[in-house]
């Protein structure tokens, strides 16, 4: 035990900013109550993946969706609480005094530097995924808006100009006619110009230094964020009355296109980076399994809900983004806006896990505005090139996702599992999580093969 200790002191001390920053949170005191946890976990698990879904259930059909939701649930939800029993094995064998705060610091202490460089450079990945998300939706939701509001225009234009203006003939009526006609022939649906105004607003937020400053965004945002998921899905509600798309909804769909349901499911789901600081912050760890799986069953029963209301409202017609089915009028505007403003409020958040990973290793964990202004740029250069919203989180949830969520915490397992000597677990806890990873290696790549094969 004493070797084991002095082991990771060295560690530690190899490391001094993991070893002052797990300092610092280690004498913050767990005060969250079980009810604040459960809240927490269900903002950071109900994100924009849910947005794709209705398109996914019109590939696979209603049933393969739910099932691939299940299936993604239950899978998520296993890896992330490896995560939390790898943490106390570690403990277990090498000493309480082993600080985790992180599931970066958790992977560090069981693979070394290697293995938290793999860890970081895939989170970095997922949040560049995140941020893409976000600005396609964002983009695609505002060219819409604005191509809705020109077409009203001119539409009103010229039903006031037929009997006011009369008078005007000649060159001047030719003009006007010829203004209204270019300006309904821009390309207002076009979504890339867009992103490039989004970029100010959101490198004016990611330029907020503390998590603290934005925590009032993000609340603000998520607030308007599930208002305007409820309308929406009253709106898909009227929708249904109004048409017979729910009869020819499919059950079982094309079964090639489950893998990237699948995918999308584990993008959903997977909050990875949250576990251990949620557990390290609660006042009651030991029930953490129990909280985090009715978050689980929560979101999960959200996300069908949401998914049916939407496929069985427009059936096949479901676009890849569900708010361009939305019809021109006030109320769908005013639902594509509130969506989009909320995504906007919390971008910054949402891009934080990124911001203090490379300011932990390029600028000595001081802010630095020019990278995070870089990053921002990146995301919006991809958005611009990138449309496919649904195939984009198909893509990270089949890749990072699943080697974030479940393939890298049964790796860490199996690990502590051996160095546990004291506890030595079963052999069918051993083959669970080899399945785990070979389920996941499989399914990950033909999943990835898929969405990749969707962009071209």
């Amino acid at each position: 035990m004493a070797s084991a200790a002095e082991s990771a002191a060295e560690r530690s001390s190899s490391f001094p900013d993991l070893r002052d920053h797990l300092v610092a949170v280690k004498q913050q005191q767990p005060l969250s109550s079980n009810l604040r946890t459960f809240a927490n976990l269900l903002l950071c698990i109900v994100g924009s993946g849910v947005l794709g879904l209705p398109y996914c259930f019109r590939n696979t059909g209603w049933v393969m969706g739910i099932v691939s939701l299940i299936l993604s649930a239950f899978i998520v939800y296993n890896g992330m609480m490896l995560q939390i029993h790898s943490k106390r094995r570690l403990l277990r064998s090498r000493g309480n005094d082993l600080l985790i705060a992180s599931f970066g610091d958790l992977i560090y202490h069981a693979f070394g530097k290697s293995g938290r460089l793999i860890v970081d450079v895939l989170l970095i990945i997922s949040t560049l995924a995140t941020g893409i998300s976000y600005i396609i939706f964002i983009s695609e939701s505002v060219a819409s808006i604005a191509s809705s509001v020109v077409q009203g225009t001119h539409l009103s234009f010229s039903l006031l100009r037929l009997p006011n203006m009369r008078h005007i003939d000649g060159p001047n009526s030719e003009n006007l006619r010829l203004l209204s006609e270019k300006l309904i022939g821009l390309s207002w649906q076009s979504s890339s110009i867009y992103a490039w105004f989004i970029l100010p607003v959101e490198l004016a937020l990611s330029a907020i230094p503390s998590i603290t400053l934005l925590a009032p965004f993000s609340a603000f945002g998520d607030t308007i964020n599930f208002s305007a998921l409820t309308a929406l899905m009253v709106s898909d509600v009227l929708e249904i009355k109004k048409t017979s798309h729910i009869n020819t909804m499919k059950a079982i769909g094309n079964l090639m296109t489950v893998p990237s349901s699948f995918g999308v499911g584990v993008y959903a789901f997977q909050s990875s980076g949250i576990m251990i600081p949620i557990e390290s912050a609660m006042g009651e760890p030991l029930k953490l399994g129990r909280v985090m799986g009715v978050a689980f069953v929560l979101s999960g029963i959200l996300y069908s809900v949401f998914a049916l209301l939407g496929y069985a409202a427009f059936g096949e017609n479901t676009q890849q983004v569900i708010t361009l089915n939305l019809s021109n009028g006030i109320e769908a505007m005013v639902v594509k806006s509130a969506i989009s403003f909320s995504l906007i409020m919390a971008f910054p958040l949402a891009l934080n896990p990124m911001f203090e990973l490379l300011e932990r290793r390029f600028s000595g964990r001081r802010v630095s505005l020019p990278m995070r202004a870089v990053s921002v740029f990146i995301i919006c250069l991809i958005a611009t090139t990138v449309k496919q919203f649904v195939d984009l989180l198909s893509l990270a949830g089949s890749s990072v996702s699943c080697l974030l969520g479940f393939i890298l915490p049964a790796a860490i397992h199996i690990k502590t599992m051996k160095e546990d000597m004291d506890n030595p677990p079963s052999a069918l806890i051993y083959a669970a999580d080899y399945l785990l990873i070979l389920f996941g290696l499989v399914f990950g790549a033909f999943g990835t093969t898929m969405s990749v094969l969707e962009f071209f």
